[in-house]
């Protein structure tokens, strides 16, 4: 006989009517539920209700309750497309399959007010859930199906066994008699105590199951997203260990992975752009907290920034996938508004070492491009939409990931030639370390971006001998920005600092780039990452007129090129190609900043005049011939 832990009784009352009328009282929850079961299966009554009542405080819980003759609403399936395969019991635990059952059930869920979580460790639940003659068989078939499509196996054999898998996780979730001192725990000491516990108590195949057993049942008061968010983020206040941040991250990701959740967080959002801006911000932890927040947004943001939620983040940027990649308006202004608000969600979503979301994002980025950066009656090419699109990024670091990103993409296969092209052109400017990131902190910085691109270089779509080469060539620039490789900058000198205005512009980096004749340096429309000081040789600056060239000058040795964009942050406005064998030398963003930082301080008016002698070239640069 199961002893009586949580010194709690259980009552059992059947519906007659709009009354309760009580049936009998049982000392485990186990009991009281096959009692209930039962009482469904006679069908002699109008509902069925289990009340938790506790001894020590005095407080009653429904913990269970059905009508029989009560009219369901039509609830259907959602589509999935994967299913994973659960090798082992607690592989149906795990995020990956609570995720899919969430996705499947999502409609169902959301009137029930629960998780995938809470369902399955709840037996009021699965049972409910098993009477549901319409969802029940059908949803376990569609999971069967798929998963027998990617094992071979015949489907009718991969649904049995996945209705006996259900039966055993019921009766699980009915013996589970330490469930409430677990929960106890949690709620009294918190959740590393809870991980701790578990671990000094629990068999090692059993811990898992009572960790996420007990947080199940700690946001099963809860109804709302929102709601069940603030229990989570009360407890990541305690600064909790690597362990417990994986939990808390993989619920919290369970819960936005669902649309009615995310709404509640965000609250009321002029467009979808907006709302857009606000996710990608929030998947980063540095979304702008609302004047007057009706969520729990602003402490959810906090959490996000202060624990490792590798989850979270990639739900909420699938679902900025989605809308990116659909074909819904982003704003309610027109064309012009909805050009200027992608590009802006562009920039938003650009990282070290890429876009944000991986190639999904990379994919669904072209497909608006082609839409909305169109300007005419057609859409873009992929190529013309890849084009657009590296302009709008910062960096060639940003470019090169996205690219690669590209190449890993099902876009491959009907577009491999247009992305090797743009990522010969990146990796062929790649000859000096400023020009993979010229606004980093320092080479330790660079190494760390250039460790994340070489990982996306595991590719069989790009050829060995050309990942080899790209991966050199990485490495060649952080030898030389750290003291080694072929072109190592001089003893002494660091091309991320400046030392108090004292370092000769002559020599401003310490890197230095030879450019063969006919060899463009930047092109017109490309966002400025250095500038140039030209030591040797001639360079022309021309810009573009359909299928024409204008040439506007010729620079020699003494001259410094593409310093306008470092200045005021707008694209090129013309291109540059060296008209002779030329030596150049770069300076980057960061050292050009700190001497007009210094300038401003010391000469306000000629730091404004050079601002607006920049403004006027570029309107003359601009204007027609």
């Amino acid at each position: 006989m199961p002893k009586n832990l949580a010194g709690k009784t259980y009552e059992v009352f059947v519906g007659e009517g709009k009354r309760w009328i009580y049936d009998s009282t049982h000392a485990t929850r186990s009991a009281a539920l096959e009692v209930a079961e039962e009482l469904l299966e006679a069908a002699s009554h109008d509902g069925v209700r289990v009340v938790a009542e506790s001894e020590r405080a005095g407080e009653d819980e429904v913990i269970f309750e059905e009508s029989i003759d009560r009219e369901d609403k039509v609830i259907k399936l959602n589509p999935v497309k994967d299913a994973p395969l659960c090798r082992e019991l607690i592989d149906f635990y795990r995020f990956p399959a609570r995720r899919t059952v969430g996705r499947l059930l999502r409609d169902y869920l959301d009137d029930q007010g629960v998780t995938a979580l809470e369902m399955i460790h709840n037996p009021a639940q699965l049972m409910m859930f098993e009477r549901n003659d319409r969802l029940f068989a059908q949803a376990v078939q569609r999971i069967g199906a798929i998963q027998a499509k990617a094992t071979g196996e015949k489907p009718a054999k991969r649904t049995d066994a996945l209705f006996k898998t259900f039966d055993i996780i019921k009766e699980r979730a009915k013996t589970s008699a330490d469930a409430e001192k677990y929960s106890a725990l949690l709620k009294a000491k918190g959740l590393d105590s809870l991980i701790e516990g578990a671990g000094r108590w629990e068999k090692e195949e059993n811990r898992e199951f009572v960790i996420r057993g007990a947080l199940a049942s700690h946001i099963m008061s809860r109804g709302g997203g929102d709601e069940k968010l603030q229990l989570l983020i009360g407890l990541s206040r305690d600064d909790p260990g690597p362990e417990a941040a994986a939990y808390l991250d993989e619920i919290t990701a369970e819960i936005l992975d669902g649309a009615a959740a995310v709404m509640e967080v965000l609250g009321g959002q002029p467009d979808s752009a907006t709302a857009n801006r606000k996710l990608i911000n929030l998947s980063r932890g540095r979304c702008q907290p609302p004047k007057n927040p009706i969520s729990c947004i602003v402490e959810l943001n906090d959490m996000i920034a202060r624990l490792d939620m590798p989850l979270t983040r990639q739900v909420l940027l699938e679902r900025v996938e989605n809308e990116i990649g659909g074909i819904r308006p982003l704003t309610r202004e027109g064309e012009t508004v909805d050009r200027e608000a992608f590009a802006a969600l562009v920039r938003e979503l650009a990282a070290d070492d890429g876009l944000m979301g991986g190639p999904g994002m990379g994919v669904a980025v072209i497909g608006r491009a082609r839409i909305t950066l169109s300007e005419g009656e057609s859409d873009l090419t992929v190529e013309q939409a890849i084009d657009h699109l590296l302009d709008l990024m910062p960096n060639r670091a940003v470019r090169l990931g996205f690219l690669l990103d590209l190449a890993a993409s099902p876009l491959a296969g009907k577009e491999g030639d247009v992305i090797r092209q743009a990522l010969d052109r990146i990796s062929q400017q790649l000859s000096f370390l400023a020009s993979l990131v010229p606004d980093a902190d320092g080479p330790e910085k660079v190494a760390l971006v250039v460790e994340k691109l070489k990982r996306r270089l595991d590719n069989d779509f790009l050829s060995e001998d050309w990942r080899r080469g790209l991966s050199d060539s990485l490495d060649e620039l952080v030898k030389r920005a750290t003291g080694g490789g072929k072109k190592a900058p001089k003893k002494g000198t660091n091309k991320f600092t400046v030392d108090g205005g004292r370092k000769d512009m002559s020599d401003p980096t310490g890197e230095r780039k030879e450019i063969k004749a006919g060899e463009l340096i930047f092109e017109e429309g490309e966002f400025g990452e250095v500038a140039y000081l030209i030591v040797s040789g001639e360079v022309e600056i021309f810009r573009k007129s359909g299928n024409q060239e204008r040439v506007l000058a010729t620079l020699g040795r003494g001259e410094i090129i593409g310093e306008m964009s470092l200045i005021d942050n707008q694209p090129r406005v013309a291109s540059a190609r060296a008209l002779s064998d030329t030596q150049v030398s770069m300076i980057s963003r960061q050292s050009l900043q700190q001497r007009l930082d210094r300038l401003e301080e010391n000469d306000r008016v000629l730091r404004r005049l050079i601002a607006v002698l920049v403004n006027r070239v570029r309107g003359q640069a601009s204007s027609p011939e």
